[in-house]
């Protein structure tokens, strides 16, 4: 139910997150992340950029030392913030033929002209609220799970899974193991 609304979420369950961020809508578990929506092509399309992201992500210098879910939400909020920017681009370039047009003195500009020009930028200007809204909810909605304790507790997939498999995290030696491989050596 939460992914078929058109408000952005992040919602943090027992042992998954659930998030829409506008295009990128899916359900991460410890492990994987699962891309939902109606349109397959641009599921997989956003998908394969998510992986693209994530892979880069892991490259990256010191990537080992994020857990996988806070490495896939960044590359989800990274893509989001892209796709976001990139309308912003094409409104930018779109309101800005307007205004050359409606500034334009020319005879051949007409007054019709110019009244259809005004006539388009009502459109843009929704559009471009619409626009900073979506930034604005993408933003708070990740601030809202930042400053809650319980849900970014939550957000620990990995670490939760761990403790249920009774498994420590990665590079972390119990005292039992320890000693072990230190009476294994002798």
């Amino acid at each position: 139910r939460l992914l078929r609304s058109s408000t952005p979420v992040l919602a943090v369950r027992p042992g998954f997150v659930l998030f829409d961020l506008g295009e990128a809508k899916g359900v991460l578990l410890h492990d994987r992340v699962v891309m939902v929506g109606s349109d397959r092509q641009k599921v997989r399309t956003i998908g394969e950029e998510v992986q693209h992201r994530l892979d880069a992500l892991s490259r990256a210098d010191g990537a080992e030392e994020y857990p996988f879910e806070v490495r896939v939400l960044e590359a989800v909020y990274e893509l989001s913030f892209t796709l976001l920017e990139q309308s912003l681009q094409r409104l930018t370039g779109l309101i800005n033929d307007l205004l050359t047009a409606l500034t334009d003195s020319s005879p051949a500009q007409s007054d019709s002209r110019r009244g259809a020009a005004l006539g388009q930028l009502l459109p843009l200007q929704i559009s471009l609220n619409d626009l900073r809204t979506r930034a604005r909810r993408l933003t708070e909605i990740l601030q809202e799970v930042l400053e809650n304790e319980d849900e970014l507790a939550g957000m620990c997939l990995s670490l939760l899974e761990r403790r249920k498999l009774s498994v420590p995290p990665a590079g972390i030696a119990t005292a039992a193991a320890t000693a072990a491989s230190s009476t294994a050596a002798d």
